[in-house]
């Protein structure tokens, strides 16, 4: 089995600024996409706190910050900083091949 046939394309690599956070849609979840000094990660994009879409928050190093109640999450494991939140959001796998980011669905 080809690698690439887990993963569903959902940017291209030369669309993405960085420190921008993108939300994609794949298999009917909401996923947010960022980019780490060049690295791309990908999480859930409803906060586990409140139902907030984190991809309208703001990015810092490896923590996006809820815009709500600003609970800060780290990009790389999903896990919360501090309260409000308490429990972790999803993670995905991130494959980039040449200009293309793909994710892979649970």
């Amino acid at each position: 089995m080809n690698q690439l046939e887990a993963f569903v394309p959902v940017a291209k690599v030369s669309d993405f600024d960085d420190e921008e956070l993108i939300s994609v849609e794949v298999d009917d979840e909401e996923i947010m996409l960022c980019q780490v000094e060049g690295k791309y990660y990908a999480i859930n994009n409803i906060c586990s706190h409140a139902h907030v879409e984190l991809s309208d928050g703001e990015l810092d190093g490896c923590f996006v910050t809820c815009p709500l109640h600003f609970s800060q999450f780290d990009v790389r494991t999903g896990e919360p900083q501090g309260p409000p939140a308490k429990d972790p959001v999803e993670t995905y796998e991130v494959l980039v091949v040449d200009d293309l980011i793909y994710i892979k669905p649970y």
